[in-house]
């Protein structure tokens, strides 16, 4: 029960993260709100802003995951993927216009920082495994 909890949590705050950075620059710009794609993001450099806050909230949310189960299991990671990506496709089949390279760099996006934060998780898991428990002064 705490995987699928902490799943669904972790999933949904990489969502609010997403949601968050689109309203802060769409505030911004003052232009139209949307809740999917480019059409509401005011140039390529904004969508390159928002393509790395999703990376930066997917990996933030894969830490998470991580040190909230206290395991760097790769199914963890794997399914937080999967409801990731289900979300995006689910995204694209919503948009009125939708744009297939754009979902394809956002999962692109989630797969990179779920697998830093794997890395991440594992390299930390092994520093604390070789610290000595009672270190000599």
């Amino acid at each position: 029960m705490k995987r699928i909890i902490t799943l669904f949590g972790t999933f949904l705050f990489a969502v609010f993260f997403e949601l968050f950075v689109r309203i802060v620059i769409i505030i911004y710009q003052q232009t139209e709100f949307t809740f999917y794609g480019t059409a509401s993001l005011p140039g390529w450099q904004w969508i390159a802003i928002f393509a790395v806050a999703i990376l930066i909230s997917s990996w933030i949310a894969g830490m998470l995951n991580a040190t909230i189960m206290n395991s760097a299991h790769p199914i963890n990671f794997v399914v937080l993927l999967l409801l990731m990506f289900t979300w995006r496709i689910s995204e694209y089949f919503a948009n009125p216009d939708p744009e297939l390279s754009f979902s394809l760099i956002l999962i692109l996006m989630h797969a990179i920082a779920l697998l830093l934060a794997y890395f991440t998780k594992q390299k930390i898991d092994e520093q604390i495994a070789n610290t000595p428990v009672h270190p000599t002064d």
